[in-house]
């Protein structure tokens, strides 16, 4: 091998290795510059220093596109328009995120339900083209289904509760949680109460299971009741439409969900007969067990009693 020609290739060698020093080096630079980034946006999350969040997310997003961190930037971005109050940015943020990462499983149910909860602020507050991201949670999986039913039952929009109703019944019918089964069940009074699924709300023992003994009631002391009872009868089939047995606790939200009309009477009707409103839900407590309410509209017999 010719001197010029070792020399020329020891040229190339250097260049080429410089080139590869170089990109390392800038490889390792970006690298050290997005860490920076991703550990600050960190703390200022913790700190809840949100126009710093939204800043370093939207830097992030803008210099390293292909960021393994990306996912969780972009969610970052859309948390820190929520809360600083910018809502339409918000929505749209969220759902890019959702669109973008569909596998995210955590930080996307998550997305879901934010967004989900600020377009029913919007819808409330007149733009009723923010429906959409609620439709769209009904076709979701799991949780996020149910809560996209429950927002929508809150909304005068009756195409869409319409959509959400059979979401609402197999929960109402069929979800282990009870928590999350009763708010499924006050959804439904909110739109249909004709469409409460009757549950029961014990397991019956078999018929030759020996009773436990009741404890005797103290003189004067008529027990404390532990449910309370509602039954709405169509006066047309004599069926009965609504039967709902729940909680004392539960109570209150219950007859907060029912129609002004319905809701009314039975206010009237239980002042009528000495009830303290104010006091209402602390002085069933000390009833025994027996009918709060018979009253009757133009189309149901509606009673309300105590077990």
């Amino acid at each position: 091998m010719s001197k010029r020609y070792r020399g020329s290739a020891l040229i190339a060698a250097l260049v080429i290795g410089l080139a590869l020093a170089t990109l390392a080096w800038n490889v390792m630079a970006q690298s050290t510059s997005e860490q920076d980034l991703m550990r600050a946006i960190k703390e200022d999350v913790f700190e809840e220093r949100w126009d710093s969040v939204l800043a370093g997310a939207e830097k992030v997003i803008a210099d390293f596109p292909q960021s393994p961190s990306l996912a969780r930037t972009m969610y970052y971005k859309a948390r820190a328009l929520h809360k600083l109050g910018r809502g339409n940015e918000a929505v749209d943020a969220y759902g890019d995120f959702i669109k973008k990462f569909p596998n995210e499983t955590l930080l996307r149910e998550d997305a879901l339900i934010s967004r989900m909860g600020l377009a029913k602020g919007m819808v409330l507050d007149g733009r009723k083209d923010q429906i959409r991201p609620l439709l769209d949670g009904l076709q979701e999986k799991g949780y996020p289904k149910i809560y996209a039913a429950i927002q929508i039952s809150f909304l005068d929009n009756r195409p869409g509760q319409k959509q959400a109703l059979p979401v609402l019944k197999e929960c109402a019918e069929g979800e282990s949680d009870a928590e999350v089964r009763n708010e499924c069940t006050l959804a439904i009074l909110r739109i249909s109460p004709t469409n409460v699924p009757s549950i029961p709300n014990q397991v019956a023992a078999p018929p030759d299971a020996p009773r436990p003994p009741e404890a005797p009631t103290p003189p004067g002391a008529p027990g404390e009741p532990k449910l309370i009872r509602l039954q709405v009868r169509d006066k047309v089939t004599e069926k009965v439409t609504v039967a709902v047995n729940l909680p004392i606790a539960f109570a209150e939200a219950l007859l907060q969900s029912l129609g002004e009309i319905e809701q009314g009477e039975i206010v009237r009707e239980l002042q009528a007969r000495g009830y303290d409103i104010n006091n209402l839900w602390k002085s069933l407590k000390t009833l025994g067990k027996q009918t709060l309410v018979e009253i009757e509209t133009e189309d149901a017999r509606i009673k309300v009693w105590l077990e």
